[in-house]
């Protein structure tokens, strides 16, 4: 039989071209999702069921070297050290969120959820529409404390620019945690990283580091708070996905490494 390319959501697309996007063609599109988030939800719950159709358990998502301490907090990479290599044990965080907390361990780094080899017995490596199988990654994969993944994307504020905003990053987890959400690549995590059970859904986190004194930017701000607003009106519509369970905001301060701090929590209701 022939292999096949990898589907590719129009979610994994519309993430792509954001990327290129002007800040302030993404805050219009912020806007006008926070407004009426099912062409989102729309498109999240497409974006699972299109990626329902690959397969690819026998293979590792990657083989990452440990990552050291980092000396700085000055991007994304220092961010990802601090919180592979911070915590209590290392590794291992209990994030406050008001009077109750959450338990995270870190997994694993930069991981391609669609990660496909010359190996892999029916796909290519390569999407639909062309890109190899890396053309999308989250910055971390997490474990809940309940044994729920947790696909975050670890985002750094430089004192001089923008790692990249709050928007941004929100739709480029949601397309990462679609292409981890079906039943086969939930039982490819299980596989892959010794989990006790194949999983029932995915959680998203946003881990957002800024220094005390941040960049100043035209729509920074305004993509900051449109993508929180936007997080709790799609988690409660009721064209969401319920197999991505809920949203997390995190605060990363000070460090080297830092420290954890939850800003929002949006179940999905």
């Amino acid at each position: 039989m022939a292999k096949r390319r990898i589907p590719r959501p129009e979610l994994v697309q519309r993430y792509i071209d954001l990327r290129h996007a002007p800040q302030a063609d993404r805050l219009k599109l912020a806007l006008e999702w926070e407004a009426d988030p099912g062409e989102l939800a729309q498109l999240v719950k497409a974006a699972i069921d299109t990626f329902e159709d690959f397969h690819n358990r026998q293979e590792c998502f990657c083989d990452h070297e440990a990552l050291d301490a980092p000396t700085t907090m000055a991007n994304g990479r220092d961010l990802l050290c601090g919180l592979m290599t911070g915590g209590n044990p290392p590794g291992q965080w209990n994030v406050p969120f008001g009077k109750s907390r959450i338990k995270l361990r870190f997994l694993d780094y930069e991981v391609p959820p669609a990660k496909t080899t010359a190996k892999a017995p029916c796909f290519l490596n390569e999407f639909d529409g062309g890109g190899s199988s890396l053309l999308i990654k989250t910055d971390a994969l997490l474990l809940g404390g309940d044994g729920t993944p947790v696909v975050a994307e670890a985002k750094v504020t430089k004192p001089k620019s923008y790692d990249t905003d709050t928007f941004l990053a929100l739709v480029q987890a949601l397309a990462n945690a679609c292409l981890f959400a079906t039943a086969d690549q939930r039982e490819r995590l299980r596989r892959c990283y010794g989990l006790a059970s194949t999983p029932g859904a995915v959680d998203i986190a946003l881990i957002l580091y800024k220094p005390p004194e941040a960049t100043r930017a035209t729509y920074q701000y305004r993509l900051d708070a449109a993508a929180w607003l936007l997080a709790h009106r799609l988690m409660g519509h009721h064209e969401m996905p319920q197999v991505i369970r809920r949203i997390m905001f995190i605060h990363a301060l000070g460090g080297p490494p830092p420290s954890l701090e939850g800003v929002a929590l949006e179940p999905h209701q």
